[in-house]
């Protein structure tokens, strides 16, 4: 189940999975380390296939938030 991003604290680990949904395309990204406030984000696959190339992308929670991403929660 994906939920909204609101803490991110509390909500985001390294390997957790986050999505970002947008009018054109969904991505996929795994967190690959934090560092303080920020998340270097590996993307895993948009709009359902994988990059050819590694793709980074480093955000703050602020950014995440603001781009409404969501976390995948684990079922349990």
């Amino acid at each position: 189940m994906w939920t909204l991003i609101t803490n991110c604290a509390r909500q985001l680990t390294i390997h957790s999975k986050i999505r970002e949904n947008s009018e054109n395309y969904a991505a996929v990204y795994e967190i690959a380390e934090v560092e303080f406030d920020k998340y270097n984000l590996r993307l895993l696959e948009r709009n359902n296939v994988a990059p050819l190339e590694k793709v980074e992308v480093k955000l703050n929670c602020a950014q995440l938030i603001q781009y409404a991403f969501e976390v995948e929660e684990k079922q349990g």
